[in-house]
């Protein structure tokens, strides 16, 4: 159980069946419900994102603001930004993390937020590998232009020209909601 104020009764949030991973994953969604908590005492916040206000009797649901669902990652060499859908994110980076250039994305993690959120506000731009995310780019961030064939280089020299050939070619093939 985690007591996170008074707002103006206490609010607590049981974490026991989901684990304590969950509990600090879930840190943010409470967060969102602050603002509910401040004109009712009764809040009970979802997995979701969403909270549920009891004002005596009636039940009101009040959905988190922030868009639900949206995520980026940014390579090992922070040059850019990848945005979309986080599901459609989480896949795309498994495809790189399983790509020839895999060594670049070593550290990348898909997260739930902006890329503005983490000062990469130039865009959006076509993302031409995955097309259903958008590219942004930051000021603070220089684009390193010769990255990609760099690590394409060197997984060549140890995998071979043709995996390297096979697994550019699979990279940007389409990624289905199955994946």
């Amino acid at each position: 159980i985690v007591v996170l104020g008074s707002f103006p009764g206490p609010v607590v949030a049981t974490f026991s069946q989901f684990g304590q991973a969950a509990m600090f994953r879930s840190l943010s969604f409470l967060a969102a419900c602050v603002t509910c908590m401040e004109s009712a005492s009764n809040v009970e916040c979802e997995l979701d994102g969403s909270c549920n206000v009891g004002i005596g009797m009636l039940q009101v649901q009040a959905e988190q603001k922030k868009k639900a669902g949206t995520g980026f990652y940014i390579p090992d060499n922070e040059m850019c930004c990848v945005m979309g859908d986080i599901a459609y994110i989480r896949a795309a980076l498994l495809r790189l993390k399983s790509s020839p250039l895999a060594a670049g994305y070593a550290n990348a993690a898909a997260t739930e937020g902006s890329c503005a959120s983490r000062g990469y506000s130039d865009g959006p731009h076509e993302e031409s590998c995955f097309p259903k995310a958008k590219l942004f780019f930051g000021k603070d961030h220089p684009i390193d232009p010769d990255s990609e064939s760099e690590l394409m280089k060197a997984y060549a020299q140890e995998h071979g020209d043709e995996a390297t050939m096979q697994g550019m070619s699979n990279l940007c093939l389409p990624i289905t909601d199955a994946q």
